[in-house]
């Protein structure tokens, strides 16, 4: 039998294939948590970070998370360089504990930009007697550089001297009881419940816990107080300036403590004029996202396509009129024979 074709259902049903074709397609590249953790597995390289270098895992991590960055090569120096401590390149290097690369990182947000410095502690040496990155390692900040001494009893500490009596309040606690200072924490990456580390590879671990395998890359910003997350952007000094310690505290004495590093950071009232790398912003579509996930989108993609196509079919063999495929049948003459 004959078919008549029949143009709007012909469009109707194109338009649902189409359609659920193209919801399907952009729900799996925009809203399919699957594959967002995929992508996310496969950037912060969960599964083969062996494979590179910390210093690269770092860079990749912090390029995702923050518009602008950049390490921090002229803008720290260190008050005593020697065999066991030295600067180089934006790389801090602290003989038989770790290194620290020094970044700069710009956040903006509604145009407006948010500065700050971190510092990436790996290549850390769990043989080191109690130490653990986490709960013994301080950065302690005072604003101005230089001896910060004066004659003058009158006049306000700076630079080495009112970090030194920071340090001498480093045990303090606030009105909430938390200590003046937070130490270090984990480097990672947030997605609601799910964290994606970066891992360190260069560590070297406790002989007595062979188990661990793995250790991750810790994160610190030097601040002024546990209030003051911020010392860049509000409170910057006149000049710019602020000296800084990183200090290891011990388990066994809680009034204890060894200056592993002594420096200063310069010119934070020019953060804005400095030339950046661009970050990612934690925008996953500015990164490889399509690449990693449009194998997944297109055979999401595929089976819409081939199940809306029979649908489509279905719906429009109903809109198909019996009557106009129904042969007319020839009149028969009803006249009979005269007698």
């Amino acid at each position: 039998m004959k078919l008549k074709f029949k143009l709007i259902p012909f469009l109707l049903s194109l338009l649902i294939v189409f359609g659920v074709t193209f919801g399907i397609c952009w729900y799996s590249y925009h809203d399919y948590p699957i594959n967002k953790y995929t992508f996310y597995e496969e950037y912060f390289h969960m599964d083969d970070h062996e494979d590179y270098e910390t210093t690269e895992l770092i860079e990749n991590a912090l390029k995702f998370q923050f518009d602008e960055y950049i390490k921090a090569s002229n803008t720290v120096a260190l008050h005593d360089s020697n065999e066991t401590v030295s600067y180089k390149d934006g790389t801090i290097h602290v003989d038989g504990y770790f290194d620290i690369d020094v970044y700069i990182t710009n956040s903006i947000n509604d145009g407006e930009s948010v500065y700050s410095y971190y510092f990436y502690f790996y290549n850390v040496n769990y043989k080191a007697s109690t130490f653990d990155p986490a709960e013994r390692i301080q950065i302690v900040v005072a604003q101005g550089t230089g001896e910060g001494t004066s004659e003058n009893e009158d006049d306000e500490l700076f630079g080495d001297a009112l970090l030194d009596r920071e340090l001498e309040e480093l045990f303090d606690e606030d009105e909430d009881n938390n200590p003046k200072y937070s130490g270090l924490y984990p480097f990672s990456w947030t997605n609601g419940t799910n964290h994606y580390p970066v891992f360190d590879n260069g560590y070297e671990n406790d002989e007595n816990n062979p188990d661990i395998t793995e250790h991750y890359v810790y994160r610190g910003t030097p601040r002024q107080s546990h209030d003051k997350k911020e010392v860049f952007n509000d409170d910057v000094p006149e000049d710019g300036t602020i000296t800084f310690a990183i200090v290891k505290t011990f388990e066994n004495d809680s009034t204890r403590y060894e200056e592993l590093v002594r420096g200063s950071i310069t010119e934070i009232d020019k953060l804005s004029e400095l030339e950046y790398n661009e970050g990612h912003g934690e925008d996953v579509y500015s990164t490889n996202y399509s690449k990693v996930v449009g194998t997944r989108v297109a055979i999401h993609g595929a089976i819409a396509f081939a199940i809306s196509a029979v649908i489509a079919f279905l719906f429009y063999m109903l809109w198909m009129d019996p009557k106009d495929n129904t042969p007319k049948k020839k009149q028969l003459n009803k006249k009979g024979n005269k007698k």
